[in-house]
């Protein structure tokens, strides 16, 4: 039996002040990708949720 890596696709439209947090995010780390945004505030979140796994 193979193991699959999970995949998942994500759109994600931001209005508003939450589109404004993002960017300003985006632009305080320096990212020119908001993917790249996304993934970081991903491994963030899990760090701080999951400080002991890894």
């Amino acid at each position: 039996m193979s193991k699959t890596t999970p995949k998942i696709e994500i759109r994600l439209t931001l209005e508003g002040e939450m589109a404004r947090r993002f960017l300003e995010l985006k632009n305080s780390w320096g990212f020119e990708s908001n993917t790249d945004l996304l993934r970081m505030l991903i491994t963030r979140a899990y760090h701080q949720e999951i400080p002991y796994k890894e």
